[in-house]
């Protein structure tokens, strides 16, 4: 440290100007350092907009399955069947399924020329309820949609904005991959630090090209639980647990 220092007070005396613009660099280097790892740490472990309940919340992203008479196992995240047994657990206040990443879509108005990619999330319906989105316009889709797999969206203001030059444009549609897609409600948007919940739009996972290609157990899913409070977490851990074992159950081998 104290050869740095004596370098850098050399170079201020032979050149001022560069020696000044060598301190001032170090000097960002290390703010940013500083910031990135704040934000790391910070933002994806506390409360704010629209995670305001994470100190209530458990998580669960990935499965592993494992072949002990081959020595073998593969990971991945979350498949539907399973997603949907996490989600009847009955101490947990609401239970969200989305997938685990949004995925790129072509976004266009109907007679428009070119189409831009924008990112889409496919959500369950309480995906709502576990996470506190500001409404502008509108309101979220229902599990009933999400089971038909309708057309339906929810997009967030600078989307709103940059197609339609408003905020009011619940019923109006958008061409998502050259299929129509009617808007049910517009949302504040959401900081990418929160990389597994933030998307240009919202909609049923249902409709999501990951999750038609996934299997009972592995797919492309995240399971997010709300807890009543954080002192049940050692009853929402217990009926996790129970929902694995009866998966352990049906795969194991019949010996």
């Amino acid at each position: 440290m104290l050869a740095y220092f004596r370098q850098a007070w050399r170079l201020l005396r032979e050149s001022p100007v560069l020696g000044v613009v060598s301190v001032l660099g170090t000097a960002l280097a290390i703010g940013l350092i500083t910031l990135t790892f704040a934000s790391q740490r910070l933002i994806p472990e506390g409360d704010f907009y629209p995670a305001y309940k994470r100190h209530r919340m458990l998580f669960w992203n990935s499965v592993q399955i494992r072949n002990d008479e081959k020595n073998s196992s593969s990971s991945s995240a979350v498949g539907l069947r399973l997603a949907k047994l996490f989600a009847e657990i009955p101490s947990a206040e609401a239970v969200a399924i989305s997938e685990r990443f949004s995925d790129t879509y072509g976004f266009r108005r109907t007679g428009e020329p070119h189409e831009r990619q924008r990112y889409i999330l496919g959500t369950c319906a309480d995906f709502f309820k576990v996470y506190d989105f500001e409404f502008l316009a509108g309101v979220p889709y229902t599990k009933e949609e999400v089971e038909a797999g309708a057309r339906v969206m929810v997009i967030g203001e600078q989307v709103a904005r940059e197609f339609f030059g408003t905020e009011a444009v619940v019923g109006k549609e958008l061409l998502v991959d050259f299929k129509p897609m009617r808007i049910v409600g517009v949302v504040k948007d959401v900081s990418s630090y929160l990389s597994s919940v933030t998307a240009n739009a919202w909609m049923p996972y249902s409709l999501s090209n990951s999750v038609k290609y996934g299997s009972d157990l592995r797919g492309s899913l995240k399971v997010d639980f709300l807890a009543h409070s954080s002192e049940e977490f050692p009853v929402l851990r217990k009926e996790i647990s129970e929902v694995i074992s009866k998966i352990d159950a049906e795969i194991a081998p019949d010996y």
